[in-house]
């Protein structure tokens, strides 16, 4: 099947979500977080103005991180291993 030219995809599912650290160690690494720990990263993104508006953001970012598994990368001083230590976490399955 060719490509569709000028076609644009207005939906899709993100593998992961991705909060770094700078971390003071020489290598990076991941760890799992909880749809709890990553909700509460994602709270300063949630503009308090109107009030209906504020609650669709936040109940949307919590699907997000409820339905997406989600990481904290703590970035180290090997910057060339980010792509694949990254790459690994799209490679992975979902729980």
């Amino acid at each position: 099947m060719e490509p569709r030219t000028g076609y644009c995809s207005w939906s899709s599912r993100p593998a992961a979500v991705v909060f770094p650290c700078i971390a003071a160690g020489p290598a990076s690494r991941v760890e799992p977080m909880s749809a709890q720990q990553a909700l509460l990263e994602l709270l300063p993104n949630v503009l308090l103005t109107e009030p209906a508006a504020c609650q669709a953001h936040l109940a949307r970012l919590g699907e997000l991180t409820a339905e997406t598994r989600c990481y904290r990368l703590w970035t180290g001083r090997d910057f060339e291993a980010l792509p694949a230590l990254l790459g690994s976490l799209l490679a992975c399955e979902p729980a």
